[in-house]
């Protein structure tokens, strides 16, 4: 490090380097030797839950203490009714759940994917790639600096439910790829063309979480450099029926979840999923990545023989906390919050609480500063998905500085003594108190097959940057598929911009440029305040049509088409394939020189504007300099719905479809389509 720095300032002294530029460098060496090369950096997240599409949606139901749990949407009751048309549900009674608004919807565009295979996918199969999508676009990377990159994907899931699907739909190659476990996560390395790991794990319960901690491990054996880690909970293709008595052990007869509560009865079941993208800490920092979290340490161990193969195992949950404390080199004191698996059996809770009492005895006598919560008493249990949604809660905790509510708890249970312990139930919304050390969460997520992992959370080191200052001009670039899209996407923005009044103009403009694609419909707004940015995103929202805008010159918009050289009739908003690389040419050239003439930066975003939406692929590295990136919105999805209508079971044919294929046999092909993916597949 100091070799480094004696280098630095020589070359200052030499004038080969400005006192601006050694400075950016120095810090840069600064903060990565700061970071612990363990250390993993969260840089993006993304999920669905119960009636939350969004994290921040789901974050405003947890933090104002709603429960999410409600009848089977009707609309969902109909798509269940044309799968299951062979059955009568007209009499039945139906359980309450943590349901998702929708899961038959997709934009098979986006990933390359033919309507024909889309319909024959799984919902969850579907909703794991839009994940991915949206987890990557959060972190501030766009599809083409993720494609063909040493990322790994690790998903976890568990397969009880969510499998039906494909006996309604065509028994053809797709229906094989559509279901089958495996390729969950190998199609959004398929997609993007990912080199590193591509894995699915089932551990019941544990599943989303114990993907994490193997994506931490791989990324420190260097066997990829980024990580996307999903989990998903399997899907009611119809609600569940009360009169099913196989669960009663476990469920709640009042259809509520008390964690830790004396009177809790059990659990209820939920929907959803959520992502991660992971990033070794030392090169988040420098690539100026958004750091959410960072994980400090994780553990998995398993029960082994205990009163019963479902049955938990206080001894190893507690023994596995400690190893990870350890592990993670810091002093349990420091720990303020732990996000429990907290599922509401009676059995189940006492075990957990007790195991984390006695972890935090080993090493001190401190009483009543680690709170501890469940997110189940607010969205039910997610099961295979359940440890990852844990996580995004902890980290909104961070990023808020708050702790919400866990619901329904009155008196804790008999079986165990909080009021002399290091723990108590965060039962209100309340803000973390400043100390000198970092704010440190844990999450356990405990399997149903005895696999139990914990992660220890830590907030993140401080940006640098602060709110724009010394910049008098700026060029915000939007783009979308369609002219309705881009409307949306300004909405979006407009949104964004009033829940991120402190925002650093010159970073939100350095991500939507640099760290986005670029599509046919192109706005672009030159401004040069927080407050000129949002009147003109607002203008460009509410217009009734974008293609006849003209109220504002500081706002343009057209659409561009690259059709072939060979095409005789060219319409207005196309562009050659030869006249397209020329355009490109001439606007980097231009921009150059413009740089090397003025430095009124108005007057270069006012050239900029009109090559790029002309359709000019603009080098955008020499336009910003050591931009930070924004957790922006980003492409809006165009989705469709894909659901069998009337469907009757084929299961019969399917069975023998995946038969066939593990025989390597010739499949009778029904078109052209059919037989490419089969050939393919099969070789």
């Amino acid at each position: 490090m100091d070799k480094l720095k004696k280098y630095i300032y020589e070359l200052v002294a030499d004038r080969k380097l400005s006192a601006k530029e050694a400075t950016a460098y120095i810090t840069s060496l600064q903060k990565a030797s700061e970071a612990k090369s363990d250390d993993i950096a969260i840089i993006g997240i993304a999920g669905r839950f119960p009636k939350a599409n969004t994290v921040q949606q789901f974050w405003e139901n947890i933090r104002f203490g709603r429960e999410c749990l409600d009848d089977f949407p009707v609309h969902r009751k109909e798509d269940g009714q044309a799968l299951f048309s062979d059955r009568s549900f007209a009499h039945k009674r139906f359980k309450k759940a943590g349901y998702l608004d929708e899961i038959s919807f997709f934009d098979p565009d986006m990933f390359r994917i033919s309507p024909k295979e889309a319909l024959s996918m799984e919902p969850y199969q579907r909703i794991m790639l839009e994940l991915a999508y949206e987890t990557m676009l959060n972190a501030g990377y766009e599809t083409r600096e993720i494609i063909g990159s040493k990322t790994g994907v690790f998903i976890g899931k568990d397969h009880v439910t969510g499998i039906e699907y494909r006996h309604y739909v065509s028994p053809d190659i797709f229906s094989l790829t559509g279901s089958w476990p495996g390729i969950l996560a190998s199609r959004i390395s398929y997609v993007y063309n990912l080199k590193g790991p591509s894995i699915v794990f089932d551990t019941s319960c544990s599943s989303g979480l114990v993907g994490v901690h193997f994506a931490c491990e791989s990324l420190r054996r260097n066997e990829c450099e980024m990580a996307f880690v999903g989990g998903i909970s399997g899907l009611f293709y119809f609600p569940p029926v009360k009169e099913d008595g196989s669960l009663d052990q476990v469920e709640s007869a009042e259809e509520k979840i008390r964690a830790f509560d004396k009177e809790a009865t059990g659990t209820v079941w939920g929907e959803g999923g959520g992502g991660l993208l992971l990033k070794p800490l030392s090169r988040a920092l420098a690539d100026n990545d958004v750091i959410y979290a960072v994980i400090k340490g994780s553990g998995i161990n398993n029960n082994g023989l205990s009163k019963g193969i479902t049955a938990p195992n206080g001894e190893a949950q507690e023994a596995l906390l400690k190893s990870v404390w350890k592990q993670a080199q810091i002093n349990p004191e420091t720990i303020r919050y732990i996000e429990a698996h907290g599922t509401g059996t009676v059995l189940g809770d006492s075990i957990e609480l007790q195991s984390i009492i006695n972890a935090f005895q080993a090493f001190t006598s401190k009483k009543q500063f680690c709170g501890v919560g469940s997110v189940k008493t607010n969205i039910g249990h997610l099961v295979g998905a359940s440890g990852i949604v844990s996580l995004i809660k902890a980290v909104m905790m961070l990023r808020h500085g708050e702790i919400p509510p866990s619901l329904h708890f009155q008196s804790p249970s008999p079986y165990m003594d909080l009021t002399n312990s290091a723990v108590f139930v965060n039962d209100a919304l309340t803000k973390w108190e400043q100390q000198d050390q970092p704010v440190r969460i844990g999450i356990n997520s405990f399997g149903f097959s005895g696999t139990n992992c914990h992660v220890l959370l830590e907030e993140p080191p401080k940006a640098v940057r602060q709110a724009s200052r010394g910049q008098d001009s700026y060029l915000l670039v939007l783009s979308a598929r369609s002219e309705q899209k881009l409307q949306e996407l300004a909405k979006q923005y407009q949104q964004f911009l009033l829940a991120n009044r402190d925002v650093h103009l010159g970073d939100l403009c350095f991500t939507a440029s640099a760290s986005r694609h670029h599509y046919a419909h192109r706005a672009t707004i030159v401004f040069d305040s927080y407050e000129d940015l949002l009147v003109k995103v607002n203008e460009l929202k509410t217009a009734n049509r974008v293609s006849a805008w003209t109220a504002n010159p500081a706002i343009r918009y057209q659409r561009h088409e690259v059709v072939p050289d060979n095409k005789q009739t060219v319409e207005a908003w196309e562009i050659r394939e030869r006249a397209k690389k020329s355009l490109d040419r001439q606007a980097n050239e231009a921009i150059k020189e413009w740089i090397g003439k003025t430095s009124d930066q108005r007057l270069i975003w006012e050239q900029v504007a009109p090559l790029y939406i002309q359709g000019a692929t603009i080098d955008w590295g020499m336009l910003y300099c050591g931009g930070r990136k924004l957790a922006l919105p980003g492409n809006i999805l165009e989705r469709q719905k894909f659901w069998p209508a009337g469907a009757q079971p084929k299961k019969a044919e399917a069975d023998f479809l995946y038969q066939v294929a593990w025989k390597e046999e010739a499949l009778p092909a029904t078109d052209s389509e059919q037989q490419t993916a089969c050939d393919t597949v099969l070789l």
